[in-house]
């Protein structure tokens, strides 16, 4: 059994691609290499940097040292936004998923993710929460301008305790798929009626001078993240079921 299911993860790990989005690799104290930092509004862009900070492990809560991006937005103006994006590769059809908190700031307290953003940098789609005041969003943006979307109010959004926001996020042609928070949402948006970006760039995003660390962040394929959940189930049913002596996969 267990040399069966070790055959099988070798397999699909030389399949899969890296993820992008990955930070083993940057310098600490750094801006990370592969990305751009822009803005939007008053002010000047804000800085961006890869630093090590204590995460709550999502089951068990225990505070772990990981590697995160820290982005400090430019301008505590409500109307300032600060971007870090991923200059490569497009996405197309993915999954998307972070966990990120906003650490201070005295303007509006926002973040979250842009994706599918287009070559001008100013039409995107974007997914996003305002903790403070129990909100959060997802909005089409068309020359830097919110122009169509909706939010959950104070009643359907929950922030978690720790204020470790999660999000993750699916796109598949104009269906929008994406938990927050553990609550499961999606879209399939009219391509006559929305601004239909089917393929663009990823990143985060800051509003006002926000301080937020983002962690365990990363960008699959559909396909990619199809073998990854394998891999996961594969490795489940390893430590689990000592005892069985054959697997057999079908699809």
């Amino acid at each position: 059994m267990k040399l069966i299911l070790f055959a099988l993860l070798i397999c699909l790990n030389i399949q899969a691609a890296d993820n992008p989005l990955a930070l083993d690799k940057q310098k600490l104290g750094k801006t990370p290499t592969g990305f751009q930092i822009i803005h939007v509004g008053p002010g000047k862009p804000g800085t961006a940097k890869v630093i090590k900070a204590d995460v709550p492990n999502q089951s068990t809560g225990a505070l772990e040292p990981q590697r995160v991006i820290e982005i400090t937005g430019g301008d505590p103006n409500t109307k300032h936004y600060t971007l870090l994006l991923l200059e490569k590769p497009k996405q197309k059809d993915f999954v998307y998923s972070t966990r990120f908190k906003i650490i201070k700031g005295t303007g509006v307290r926002a973040a979250g993710i842009i994706f599918r953003m287009q070559p001008n940098k100013k039409d995107y789609y974007l997914l996003a929460v305002k903790p403070d005041t129990k909100e959060a969003f997802w909005t089409v943006f068309k020359n830097n301008l919110p122009i169509k979307g909706f939010r959950y109010d104070d009643d359907q959004f929950t922030s978690p305790k720790d204020g470790w926001q999660s999000i993750k996020l699916s796109c598949e042609k104009n269906k929008l798929e994406w938990t927050l928070n553990h609550r499961r949402d999606f879209i399939k948006y009219d391509p006559s009626k929305v601004p239909d970006y089917r393929e663009g760039i990823a990143g985060f995003w800051v509003r006002s001078d926000s301080q937020v660390q983002f962690a365990s962040s990363q960008i699959h394929s559909l396909k990619e993240e199809r073998q990854l959940l394998l891999i996961a189930l594969l490795r489940k049913i390893s430590r689990e079921n000592n005892r069985v002596l054959s697997l057999q996969l079908a699809a």
